[in-house]
């Protein structure tokens, strides 16, 4: 089969949408006259109800009230401000270079110094990596668990940084929900963030929040944030609404003709622009309902995406040269897959929306510069890593 995208192709992938035989990998699944009902009501000062005290007292009670939690308006500020508290004073921070740009972000902002280190075939942080990475610069290393899955090293990555005196920070924000022997995820460390962005297990436009041992600061800063207009948040909740909606005009609008181009490039892009520093912005009141309404059907949406994976799985088995990642210890959050272009192109034309994996942050801008150790896993597999739709919502077309 040709790696090639044609005019047949497009046309085909068209179809499917039309036919409604159309998988998307990303759905809404916020109730429109529900957050519309509560933005009037704040707006018209008719809703008295703090939602932001009340996602911090559940996430508290879910923490068993041993953790100090921190709202944020994304995971990217969640560890912008865990940096900015820390005040580290070695500027290293060891990361994988199969990263999200959001990781590396906050790191540059603060003057702090990225090591890239590799992963694993699951795309965990690799140990071996890790300890070579260290250097007597090192201040912190951050271990992502991506796609809901916990990272395989990750007691030896924080006995190695006990043992050296360096901190540790969980990447929470593909995983919340996940637990590893009863004990939540993010509670390993000293500090971990998390994300209720898009595609993350508690979808919404934005948040996050910071998960911190007790008493690990005393006045944790949180400064120079703006308060969004409550207009500005409904509006980016329609935008949100119509772009991951399951309208066929909407779906064709929004992802056909970026989507069947960014599957299938082999080169993908290459960014090589300068980055824009954002404004942070404080976790509007909407917003926290919204994170609270989608955060209480977490457990049951775990339960159904675990099924959608396990159907997948199941399908798979039939088709050669492809391999699921990350089959244990998950909330199948992401359901990762190693594969080619040709079975990439015939998952598409069967009307099977696709996400890719990162390009490694090393590759991207002029990030090369920085210090990096042995990469070779990485370079090997990312161009055929990609996941597949499991998120609850698409029940009505998978199962």
């Amino acid at each position: 089969m040709r790696d090639k995208i044609t005019f047949k192709d497009k046309m085909s992938y068209l179809l499917k949408i039309i036919e409604g035989k159309f998988t998307p990998f990303l759905q809404n699944e916020l109730n429109d006259e529900e957050i519309k009902k509560v933005f009037c009501g704040l707006q018209n000062l008719t809703d008295a109800n703090d939602y932001k005290k009340l996602l911090h007292n559940y996430l508290n009670k879910y923490y068993e009230f041993d953790k100090d939690i921190y709202l944020t308006h994304s995971g990217r500020d969640a560890l912008y401000f865990i940096l900015l508290n820390l005040k580290l004073k070695k500027k290293e921070i060891i990361i994988p270079s199969y990263s999200c740009l959001g990781l590396i972000e906050p790191i540059l902002q603060l003057k702090y110094k990225p090591v890239f280190i590799d992963i694993d075939d699951q795309l965990n942080p690799l140990f071996e990596s890790v300890e070579k990475a260290i250097s007597s610069e090192t201040s912190a290393v951050i271990i992502p668990h991506l796609g809901g899955t916990i990272a395989i090293d990750t007691f030896k990555i924080i006995e190695i940084c006990k043992h050296k005196k360096i901190t540790v920070i969980e990447d929470c924000c593909q995983a919340f929900g996940l637990k590893f022997k009863k004990k939540p995820i993010g509670t390993f460390s000293d500090i971990s963030f998390f994300s209720s962005g898009v595609g993350k297990p508690v979808f919404t436009p934005c948040g996050g929040w910071i998960v911190t041992k007790k008493k690990k600061f005393r006045n944790f800063e949180m400064t120079n944030l703006i308060d969004e207009k409550i207009q500005n948040v409904y509006s980016n909740f329609i935008n949100f609404k119509n772009k991951f909606s399951d309208q066929k005009f909407k779906i064709i609008k929004s992802r056909l003709i970026d989507k069947i181009y960014s599957v299938f490039d082999k080169n993908q892009k290459f960014c090589n622009i300068k980055m824009v520093q954002d404004k942070r912005l404080n976790l509007s009141n909407l917003s926290a309902y919204m994170i609270l309404n989608q955060i209480e059907k977490n457990e049951e949406n775990i339960l159904t995406r675990k099924k959608i994976a396990n159907l997948w799985m199941r399908k798979l088995k039939t088709i050669n040269n492809i391999k699921v990642l990350n089959k244990t210890n998950t909330i199948f959050n992401k359901l990762y897959v190693n594969s080619n272009l040709s079975n990439k192109k015939n998952l598409l034309l069967q009307g099977i929306e696709l996400e890719n994996g990162y390009i490694p942050l090393h590759l991207r801008y002029n990030f090369n510069k920085f210090k990096h150790v042995s990469l070779t896993n990485t370079e090997r597999i990312w161009r055929r890593i990609f996941s597949l739709p499991v998120r609850p919502s698409l029940n009505q077309f998978i199962i």
